[in-house]
């Protein structure tokens, strides 16, 4: 088990799910976050500066959303993250397996969750945007994202 809040509230895996995550680490490596920051074998991958984005209103008040870009194999990607900061592991990462985690880290089950996943189990890379939702605001359909390349 890991440090994110999904994990904590019991979420159940859905093993017939096909889910698109970040490959962070493989066979060998050493993963481990602190403070929302991911070290492997532990050097910190690179980040740009935190900007607050927004707010969600919650039963418990206001929180910022807050973005930031991750660059892993020189690939630069966007990262939400949440307060309070997380942190867990360190994680060994098995022969034939991978570490991963996805882009709203601290609100999305990963390999921090349920484990790491076996490299059999890959099928694929995600292309484009199938469908994009406005979750934190109207709900309503972003056309504009859908069908853009993911990077």
């Amino acid at each position: 088990p890991g440090g994110n809040a999904s994990c904590l509230a019991g979420v159940d895996l859905h093993v017939a799910r096909d889910y698109i995550k970040r490959i962070i680490g493989l066979p060998g490596d050493t993963i481990e976050v602190v403070r929302n920051r991911v070290f492997v074998n532990g050097e910190p991958l690179a980040y740009g500066e935190p900007e607050v984005v927004g707010q969600l209103m919650l039963r418990t008040g206001a929180r910022d959303v807050v973005h930031t870009t991750e660059t892993i194999g020189g690939v630069e990607h966007l990262v939400q993250q949440w307060e309070p900061l997380s942190s867990s592991g360190p994680f060994e990462v098995r022969p034939g397996h991978i570490f991963v985690m996805g882009d709203n880290r601290d609100n999305s089950n990963d390999s921090r969750c349920w484990g790491q996943v076996p490299i059999s189990n890959i099928k694929g890379r995600a292309m484009f945007i199938w469908f994009s939702r406005d979750r934190e605001d109207t709900g309503a359909i972003r056309f504009d994202r859908i069908f853009d390349p993911v990077r």
